[in-house]
C-alpha cells in the first residue's frame, strides 16, 4: 500500500506481506499526510512501514516482524521514518532482519515512540540519526544487539 499525503484515513485490519526486494519497498510505504495504519500484521517485506515526507501518521496496535531479506546488504526496517513525525504507539516490532525502528534527520525530531514492544533485533531496536529529536517513552526494548542508538547528533528524549 503506498498512501500519499491522505488525511483522515484509516488502514485497519489487513495481513500485509511480501513486498519485493529492494531499499525502499515496504510493506506500507507513506509519503506525507496523517493516516491511521492500526491493527494491522505487516510481515516479510522488504521493510515493514516507509514514513517520509512530512507525514504526522498514527501507527498503533500493529505487530510488525520478520520484515528484511538477510541476504541483502542494504540495512532494512520494522518502521523507517524519514523526516516525519508520527506517532509510533502500542504496536509489537519483533525479529526485522536489522532494526526495529529508525528515526533519522531533524525533521523528524516531533516522532513519538511511546508504548511498543521493540524485541529481538540483530541490530538496534531503535536508531536516531542524524540531528533527530524524537520522544522514546514508556517502551519495552530488549533482546536487540543494541536497545537505543543515537549517532551524529541526535538527542533522543528518554524515559521510563
Amino acid at each position: 500500500m503506498i498512501a500519499r499525503s491522505l488525511t483522515k484515513c484509516t488502514f485497519d485490519g489487513f495481513s500485509v506481506k511480501g513486498s519485493a526486494d529492494g531499499s525502499f519497498y515496504a510493506g506500507i510505504k507513506i509519503y506525507g499526510g496523517s493516516p491511521v495504519i492500526s491493527n494491522n500484521l505487516i510481515t516479510e517485506n522488504t521493510n515493514g512501514i516507509y514514513i517520509e515526507g512530512n507525514s504526522s501518521a498514527i501507527i498503533r496496535n500493529n505487530t510488525i516482524k520478520k520484515n528484511g531479506h538477510a541476504s541483502s546488504s542494504v540495512v532494512e526496517y520494522g518502521i523507517i521514518c524519514i523526516s516525519s513525525t508520527p506517532l509510533i504507539t502500542n504496536n509489537i516490532i519483533t525479529k526485522n532482519d536489522d532494526v526495529g525502528v529508525y528515526i533519522v534527520w531533524e525533521g523528524s525530531s516531533g516522532a513519538q515512540v511511546i508504548n511498543n514492544t521493540i524485541t529481538d533485533h540483530p541490530s538496534d531496536g531503535v536508531w536516531c540519526n542524524e540531528k533527530c529529536t524524537p520522544t522514546i517513552k514508556n517502551n519495552i526494548i530488549v533482546h536487540n544487539v543494541t536497545g537505543i542508538t543515537a549517532i551524529y547528533n541526535a538527542k533522543p528524549r528518554i524515559s521510563y
